[in-house]
């Protein structure tokens, strides 16, 4: 009689186990699911953060062009441009005294 419900609460058990594999693997299949989907929407909410970020990197660059424009003061390309022509100049000057 002992030996009989014994054999009847290892089978017991045994199922549960088999049961709670089944629910484990449930359980793992879709937590792999959920994070694919976090993945996907991370690399979507990054691009979206990346062409905002771009953008208004444009309009800060575009504003204050503007507003170096209205002071008056130089930049980069202005400069560079003068001394590209200084260069020049200094060129010719050398040409003409050499003659």
């Amino acid at each position: 009689m002992v030996f009989g419900k014994l054999k009847y609460l290892f089978l017991f058990l045994y199922d549960a186990s088999e049961r709670l594999e089944q629910k484990s693997k449930e359980f793992a299949a879709a937590r792999a699911k959920r994070m694919e989907k976090f993945r996907e929407e991370q690399a979507a909410v990054r691009e979206q953060m990346r062409a905002a970020y771009a953008e208004r990197k444009e309009e800060i660059k575009k504003q204050f062009q503007e507003i170096i424009g209205e002071t008056g003061v130089a930049t980069k390309s202005e400069i560079d441009e003068l001394k590209k022509s200084i260069a020049d100049l200094a060129a010719k000057v050398e040409e003409i005294a050499k003659k």
